[in-house]
């Protein structure tokens, strides 16, 4: 059995893929469509990194492939319906980072909280007067609303729990025990719930029911201090009306992870305003997420060439029906 592996992943892939008997690998770092055809023109396993593309001509010219593994769990960039045509599953890694943006998310709130990058800067440059100021903030005691309540949301809720904050979700897919049963209180109207939170942290996907989930007019509702996280999608929060709500300190602060055009743009105007915490994407790279990652990558094309599979990580189910 061979295994091609297009983009670099962690040594624990490398270190799996050791330890199985009977199986050769190679690796292409950055591979173009050249080196992509070679290298699956030999493989029976492909192990595929967010670039490059995986296209239809080159799927349809891997004569032995039997199994595309996604490190990672977006694959806009793979030709799914190729692959489901020559019965070949595409798996994708799991839960392996919640915990990471959890935290993420949660540093993001605490650092806007204690305004960390202020107080930082006052203390390289000398103003020591700023610590007067009195502009950090506790979350003990704060109502922090949870738009979303997956593995990540629901890590971020615990968390915050430990810091004595208030917790309230707003899940529409979610029934009202289950939000209850973690001591949330179930929010089933976001207009409402929105003036009430002194932080308010996004963990959904980005489609046309969420595109601007958080519009110019839902800013309107929060209070001035309130403190908004985003470590979820781009294009879930209306961004140029963020900008104008932190320009106008209509808004306390804001921590956002993702954004509209990746990598930024230098016109971005987050880029400039005040009481904000950027991060390039990446509350989920951790060391830690990044090993886990790298192993169940491996261990789902492996678990498939044995016949032991785990469904719910299949993207294309329909490919081994």
């Amino acid at each position: 059995m061979h295994c091609f592996m297009a983009g670099l992943l962690p040594d624990a892939a490398f270190k799996r893929l050791a330890a199985e008997r009977g199986l050769t690998y190679e690796l292409c770092e950055a591979p173009d469509a050249g080196q992509m055809f070679a290298g699956l023109a030999r493989a029976d396993v492909l192990l595929l990194r967010a670039t490059p593309r995986l296209t239809t001509e080159q799927v349809l010219a891997a004569p032995k492939l039997r199994v595309v593994s996604r490190y990672g769990v977006g694959y806009d960039n793979v030709a799914v319906d190729a692959l489901t045509r020559r019965k070949i599953p595409l798996f994708i890694a799991g839960d392996t980072n919640s915990t990471s943006v959890a935290e993420g998310a949660f540093a993001l709130m605490l650092g806007s909280a204690r305004r960390l990058l202020a107080y930082d800067a006052a203390a390289r440059s000398g103003d020591w007067r700023t610590r007067d100021s009195f502009r950090a903030g506790e979350l003990a005691g704060k109502r922090l609303l949870v738009i979303g309540f997956g593995k990540i949301g629901r890590k971020l809720a615990a968390r915050a729990c430990a810091f004595e904050m208030q917790i309230s979700v707003f899940d529409p897919m979610l029934p009202r025990l289950t939000i209850e049963a973690v001591g949330a209180r179930y929010e089933p109207d976001l207009d409402a719930a929105l003036p009430e939170a002194d932080f308010i942290s996004l963990h959904v996907g980005l489609s046309g029911a969420t595109q601007n989930l958080i519009s110019a007019e839902r800013l309107k509702l929060l209070r001035p201090h309130a403190v908004i996280i985003n470590t979820s999608r781009g294009g879930t929060i209306d961004e140029s009306a963020l900008a104008d709500a932190l320009e106008a300190s209509r808004l306390g602060a804001a921590g956002i992870d993702v954004f509209d055009h990746e990598p930024l743009r230098m016109d971005c105007r987050l880029l400039k305003t005040p009481n904000t915490i950027l991060s390039p994407h990446a509350a989920g790279l951790t060391r830690e997420a990044a090993d886990r990652m790298a192993i169940a990558t491996v261990e789902n094309a492996l678990a498939f060439m044995r016949g032991d599979i785990d469904p719910s990580l299949i993207v294309n189910p329909e490919a081994v029906a």
